[in-house]
């Protein structure tokens, strides 16, 4: 979904970004406005249909090729730090909270052929870990309220938000 949509961003709201958010709450919330002006968009740039209609559409294929039995994965490309949008878009189109954390963790390793090292918190495989205030299971948006974060079995004292 953010691939067609990044074309809409300024420098002003990647500074935004990069800059001005405090706190990875502050960043998130920034993203999902950005995305959300976008959305609210009368036409897209690129199928001149109301981004609206156009979300709709792309919910309706997600939801056929779950059901179908088709992974679904997650990721990005020259958007980082955005992949929770793509998480939300998931739990909008009527995915289960864990089904989308699923599609950013282990369905995504295996997407790309990773899955034996990464991917799912097993024993011999290589893991950063956060920990999140919630229950991301039956809210997804408690899944970006970070506790801390773990990386190669060290917390990260720049990245710990308590």
């Amino acid at each position: 979904m953010n691939l067609s949509m990044q074309t809409y961003f300024t420098p002003e709201d990647f500074h935004d970004l990069d800059a001005e958010a405090e706190t990875p709450e502050a960043w998130i919330d920034h993203s999902r406005r950005l995305i959300n002006r976008v959305v609210d968009e009368p036409a897209s740039r690129f199928t001149n249909k109301p981004m609206q209609q156009s979300l709709k559409e792309r919910y309706a294929q997600l939801r056929m090729a779950r059901d179908r039995g088709i992974p679904i994965s997650v990721g990005t490309d020259n958007m980082q730090g955005l992949l929770n949008i793509d998480i939300d878009h998931l739990v909008d189109a009527g995915f289960t909270p864990l089904q989308a954390i699923s599609a950013a963790t282990g369905v995504g390793a295996k997407a790309l052929g990773l899955d034996a090292d990464v991917g799912t918190p097993e024993k011999g495989k290589f893991a950063d870990i956060i920990s999140v205030k919630g229950k991301p299971d039956q809210n997804i948006r408690h899944l970006f309220k970070v506790h801390f974060v773990m990386i190669g079995g060290r917390e990260q004292n720049g990245l710990s938000f308590r």
